[in-house]
């Protein structure tokens, strides 16, 4: 069993080795991740209710009421009056840098934005406000 073994392993080793590569000894520098950074009063000055825009990304969808939110992923929500169902219209993209989910409840949107928490007042659709800002609220729970 053993001669078997190492035969297979040596036939394995042979195939894996490629000496007609020509291309061995080229060495390229390729990116592979490039960090972005600002500061962090920068970023949190990125929170806005912008036009409504094209979705890149999906990713959660929440509903409430007669509202649809999808995460646009790491860029921010969209928000869709769902009223009428055969003609949804798009209402705004609130831009949340660094998003991934979003709740609501009381017509408030809960977002997270990187290490931050924000809060919309969505009473009213059609003027979106941000009514809070909760900086870092991991450090304050510990």
């Amino acid at each position: 069993m053993k001669k078997i073994t190492l035969f297979v392993f040596c036939m394995l080793s042979l195939v894996a080795c490629d000496k007609d590569d020509a291309n061995q000894s080229e060495l390229r520098e390729v990116k592979v991740a490039v960090p972005e950074t600002m500061p962090l009063a920068e970023f949190r000055a990125l929170v806005n209710v912008e036009e409504p825009a094209a979705i890149e990304e999906s990713g959660k969808i929440y509903t409430y009421q007669n509202l649809i939110f999808i995460n646009d992923n790491l860029k921010g929500v969209h928000v869709i009056d769902n009223s009428n169902p055969e003609n949804p219209v798009k209402k705004a993209f609130i831009r949340i840098p660094q998003n991934t989910d979003v709740a609501v409840k009381d017509d408030l949107l809960y977002a997270n934005s990187g290490i931050d928490l924000v809060v919309f007042d969505i009473s009213d659709i059609n003027n979106i406000q941000l009514q809070n800002t909760i900086e870092n609220p991991l450090c304050i729970m510990i």
